[in-house]
């Protein structure tokens, strides 16, 4: 059985957080790399900088519960404010100045007002972090905003999570300030101004912080090795897009793939030339950028969580099944349709993987990848993921990346690079109907095929915008119907032998 090391599991997370919250990948990284130096420097014991390490890579997953709030607020795409958060606040806060009052509490409720709902965050990262089996790293993430529920808090569990918050406002500024390329200039001018003046910080003190903090807080900021040491400086290399994807087949559901068979885009009408990356808003990244991680992460992984978890992971433990739940309730949590809906297709593909008589390994992968088939959709708007039907070219073409995406966002999975490959197809169609290449039936791996059957399967029986949930009898007639031209027969009847309770 293959193994993982518990590093490249925490760091692949931490790039799907990053996805999920239309940052760069490395931010969350670098908010760990922050947040352990101030732990250390704070003395505080292995177990707890185990859980303040662990918390902070995680710390943005949640962004895929609020993104659809904050969508509907903004009346469109959501992926800016995600981006520049706390950003926008920090700048308000600064511009106030003494005007909010003496009143501590009001002062931090203020701030967190320009937050809302973005603010929601931590909650729900919190609370994914403790069904993973997380449970201090979730108490840790889930007041990371909120100063007067930390004083609440076991003092060292309160110095943690105050520590987090800190390690992400620094870095927040830092990256904006060094991204030349970023959506929003003035603020990446303004971000660039507090780099060289620490002052900021004070005005934070007991609003972002305790004030215990601040003397911390203003010799890291003046750090300059200690920055440049984690490659702030290739910041703009984050953001740098060079590609022309591949032309879009068809018209793609983001949820599922056509699962109401092909949509028919007649070949005129296929994307042409359209760099989907630029679309997408410099918020995700060429496969080839980035492949350094911060470093001593991962030495901080292997000394602080190893002698917990121990340095790796088989493919077949329960504790790497439930760290992949937090991708699976992420992607769920991104359409308010999909709830439950990366368990049940994780499950179902084990049950036909089973009964195709594979060995335990490639079981145990193929479950590993309907956990992560659909990781690239993190990126996506909200209103995209939940629009289903009429899509413009470039949403299209948007929708086409998305397998790219998740393979660059899971590149740390060195040992399931060729299952995650495989799992790329699971948009393709036997007929060549499908994306992001067109693959027709003898080019489709297995578990392409197995993953398509069963995603749609169950994407049928979820409402959607466009249509309501069909019955399990009419979804599995939907299937049987098209297997000779999109589905594998021979996947199609296991499903509905497994449905109807016959194997």
């Amino acid at each position: 059985m293959d193994t993982l090391r518990v590093s490249e599991v925490l760091i692949a997370l931490s790039r799907a957080c990053d996805l999920a919250s239309s940052r760069p990948y490395g931010f969350a990284q670098r908010v760990a790399r922050v947040a352990d130096r101030m732990a250390d420097q704070a003395g505080l014991p292995d177990d707890l900088r185990g859980d303040l390490l662990a918390a902070a890579l995680l710390h943005s997953a949640g962004f895929a519960a609020v993104a659809g709030d904050v969508a509907r607020i903004v009346i469109g795409d959501e992926r800016l404010q995600l981006r520049l958060y706390p950003l926008d606040a920090i700048f308000d806060r600064l511009a106030a100045g003494p005007s909010l009052g003496a009143d501590e509490s009001s002062r931090t409720g203020v701030f967190l007002r320009h937050h809302i709902p973005i603010a929601g965050f931590p909650r729900a990262t919190g609370l994914w972090l403790e069904r993973a089996g997380l449970e201090r790293a979730g108490r840790i993430v889930s007041p990371m905003l909120e100063l007067a529920e930390r004083r609440e808090r076991p003092s060292p569990e309160a110095m943690a999570s105050g520590l987090l918050s800190l390690a992400y406002h620094l870095v927040a500024v830092r990256w904006l300030a060094a991204s030349g390329d970023a959506a929003d200039k003035e603020m990446a001018e303004r971000a660039r101004d507090l780099v060289g003046d620490s002052r900021w910080l004070a005005a934070l003190s007991g609003v972002v912080f305790e004030p215990p903090l601040l003397p911390m807080a203003e010799e890291l900021w003046a750090d300059t090795l200690f920055w440049q040491e984690m490659d702030a400086a290739r910041t703009g290399a984050w953001l740098r897009i060079v590609r022309n994807p591949e032309p879009a087949q068809g018209d793609p559901d983001p949820e599922s793939p056509s699962p109401e068979g092909p949509r028919g885009l007649a070949s005129e009408e296929a994307v042409q030339g359209v760099d989907a990356d630029s679309l997408m808003g410099s918020y995700t990244f060429s496969a080839n950028e980035l492949t350094d991680d911060v470093p001593d992460i991962d030495a901080a992984i292997c000394a602080l969580l190893g002698p917990r978890h121990g340095d790796r992971l088989p493919l077949d433990s329960p504790l790497f099944d439930a760290w992949l739940q937090i991708i699976g309730q992420m992607l769920d949590a991104k359409a308010v349709f999909a709830q439950g809906h990366s368990l049940r297709v994780a499950n179902l593909v084990q049950e036909v993987a089973l009964l195709l008589e594979l060995n335990d390994a490639q079981v145990a992968k193929m479950r590993l990848a309907a956990w992560l088939y659909g990781v690239g959709r993190l990126a996506l708007p909200s209103a995209l993921v939940e629009q289903g039907r009429g899509l413009r070219a470039e949403q299209r073409s948007m929708i086409v990346e998305t397998p790219r995406l998740t393979r660059s966002t899971l590149q740390p999975l060195r040992a399931l690079e060729h299952t995650l490959r495989d799992a790329s197809t699971y948009a393709e169609r036997l007929d060549g109907s499908g994306y992001p290449r067109g693959l027709q039936s003898p080019d489709i791996p297995l578990l392409g095929r197995l993953i398509c059957v069963v995603d749609t399967f169950e994407a049928l029986q979820s409402d959607r915008p466009y249509r309501p949930a069909f019955s399990r009898a009419r979804a599995l007639h939907i299937l049987q119907a098209q297997s000779a031209g999109l589905f594998d027969g021979v996947i199609t009847d296991l499903v509905e032998g497994i449905t109807r309770g016959e194997l």
